[in-house]
């Protein structure tokens, strides 16, 4: 068999896999989430010690897989050169019977945090309990201290991030964006 048919056959498989992932009905238990199922896309503003102000470009996803939580991806870039400038990956999990939940996330800069916090109807507000980093880390990210994701019924979401960074003693504003939704998630059916 030829490179170019087994790169096919790899293809068809991945292809199959992804429709398999994405025929999943929704978890019962993540139910009250699925607000937050689709891609969403947005604008926001940034801001960092020691840097200039800037604006950015970013597009999230919450995505389900048939088990008891959500997946989550975020990616960000500069609206004027479209070069990437940061991603996120995670998941998110809500404890049974109850309106607790944990972000388990993993970031291209050299961190993983776990956030935990409350959902409330459409808004969603997490505080960071643990925060890892490289040891050669250059950003010095200590703790998010807040992140509240609110859904209006218009179909707008408010991103907002506090962050406390190594050079500083308090948390400062380091995000704010507005999203849109512009795919929503098909697949919201019971288990």
């Amino acid at each position: 068999m030829s490179l170019l048919c087994k790169i096919q056959v790899v293809k068809n498989h991945l292809a199959l896999a992804l429709l398999e992932i994405k025929s999943h009905k929704i978890h019962e238990k993540i139910k009250p989430m699925s607000w937050l199922l689709g891609k969403w896309h947005g604008t926001g503003k940034g801001y960092y010690p020691n840097i200039d102000d800037f604006t950015y470009e970013e597009e999230v996803e919450f995505s389900h897989f048939g088990k008891p939580m959500l997946q989550y991806s975020a990616y960000s870039w500069n609206p004027e050169k479209k070069t990437p400038m940061h991603r996120e990956v995670g998941f998110l999990r809500i404890k049974p019977d109850t309106n607790h939940v944990a972000l388990m996330l993993a970031h291209n800069l050299g961190a993983c945090d776990m956030e935990e916090g409350e959902f409330n109807g459409q808004e969603l507000t997490l505080l960071t309990q643990t925060m890892a980093n490289m040891s050669f880390d250059e950003h010095g990210v200590r703790k998010v201290c807040a992140v509240v994701v609110s859904n209006s019924s218009n179909g707008i979401c408010h991103i907002s991030l506090k962050a406390l960074y190594s050079n500083t003693n308090a948390a400062i504003c380091h995000l704010q964006s507005l999203a849109s939704v512009i795919v929503v998630e098909q697949n919201v059916k019971s288990m």
